[in-house]
């Protein structure tokens, strides 16, 4: 009979053989208490400090890492989260970090400087034919800074307000955009060689969002990544990461809060929509320009932590993370 054979064959695999020699010993699988030494030992070297607290009932020290130092958080521009999902930032006021955590090569400084403190030429760009100028001198440039401001917090939602570009410290532009999409999209069409260049490397402080926020405009970056704020993680893993508290820790400088901008948060708090020029411009620049500075401090850190895994043909590929800002 045809299948006969396999028939057979399928009832002995779905035989349940119950006379195999089997020996068993009752105490041997009684849940015994955990080796805690050795799971702190682990969950250090792993950063799994949450599951520490909820397995142990206590915090376990990153390894290779001091305790934490108890510092306030930072003052954000914006809400960010990192790899891990954790909300970065905060409202305290930036103050400035000690270089004393363990393998930390960040500078120490007293005090920090302020916009007012060093010179600067940050430049508003408006009108085609100015925008084209700025288009054909950041082609001449093989690494450009990118930032976007917008109107809210989820680049789903968010309009673009504007992008600021830097490509020496100290000097930046930004391009305002109409809400008006029509004018936006002339804007935009003007940068798109730029943005198609597969030869150009793009800079930016969690620079998924800002990506996030362009392709729901039509645009996509065909060029290389560097994230300052992954770059940071790959040098110190245990630290913070919000532009702020960076260009304070490795720059000994405070950039613009944004409320004095939009507003504290609230019901009254405004949008970078209703900023006038001059502020913005300056805001909005000067966080292209620190995080160009932040970029030229972190790579040859980089270099010296030798994490190959961020690594890929000896060019830094430092990029995948989310960024919620304005």
């Amino acid at each position: 009979m045809e299948g006969r054979d396999l028939a057979i064959l399928s009832k002995k695999l779905a035989t349940i053989i119950t006379d195999v020699p089997v020996e068993f010993h009752e105490e041997e699988f009684k849940v015994k208490d955990w080796n805690k030494e050795a799971l702190k030992e682990i969950f250090g070297e792993l950063e799994f400090r949450t599951l520490a607290k909820r397995l142990l009932g206590e915090e376990v020290e990153a390894a290779g890492s001091a305790a934490p130092s108890g510092d306030k958080k930072p003052a954000g521009k914006s809400l960010q989260i990192d790899l891990f999902g954790n909300v970065i930032g905060g409202e305290e006021e930036v103050q400035p970090a000690p270089a004393t955590e363990a393998g930390d090569d960040a500078p120490s400084f007293s005090t920090l400087k302020k916009l007012a403190d060093v010179p600067h030429e940050y430049a508003a760009i408006t009108g085609m034919d100015a925008i084209n100028n700025l288009v054909q001198q950041l082609s001449s440039f093989d690494e450009i800074c990118f930032d976007t401001e917008t109107t809210n917090i989820d680049a789903n939602l968010a309009e673009l307000v504007g992008m600021s570009f830097s490509v020496k410290p100290g000097e930046a532009y930004w391009v305002p955009c109409p809400a008006d999409r029509i004018e936006t999209d002339s804007i935009l069409a003007a940068f798109q060689p730029l943005f198609e260049d597969e030869s150009k490397t793009w800079i930016g402080q969690n620079l998924k969002y800002d990506l996030l926020v362009m392709k729901w405009y039509g645009v996509e970056f065909k060029g290389k990544l560097f994230d300052t704020m992954l770059a940071h993680y790959v040098i110190e893993p245990d630290g913070k990461r919000s532009m702020d508290q960076l260009s304070a820790k490795y720059l000994g400088y405070e950039p613009i809060p944004i409320d004095e901008l939009i507003g504290k948060k609230g019901k009254t708090q405004g949008t970078m929509r209703d900023v006038e020029l001059e502020k913005i411009t300056d805001y909005a620049a000067e966080d292209a320009d620190i995080t160009l500075q932040l970029k030229e401090v972190f790579t040859p850190l980089l270099a010296k932590k030798k994490k190959t895994g961020f690594w890929r043909s000896g060019e830094p590929v430092i990029e995948g993370t989310y960024r919620y800002g304005v």
